[in-house]
């Protein structure tokens, strides 16, 4: 689901209106956010303790 919205993000991109260098800038920003937020967004792996967080 967050790759799909990660290619959905990037779709305005396609489009006229930027330069090349603001195109990738603003390309390199999204996947940045995404490399952060999907391994975020994908919780605990099944079996993991609610206090392994608190050593």
């Amino acid at each position: 689901m967050a790759v799909a919205v990660l290619a959905v993000s990037l779709l305005p991109l396609i489009g006229d209106g930027m330069d090349g260098g603001t195109r990738a800038s603003l390309a390199l920003m999204h996947l940045a956010v995404a490399a952060v937020l999907i391994p975020g967004l994908r919780g605990r792996p099944p079996g993991a303790r609610a206090g392994a967080a608190e050593r």
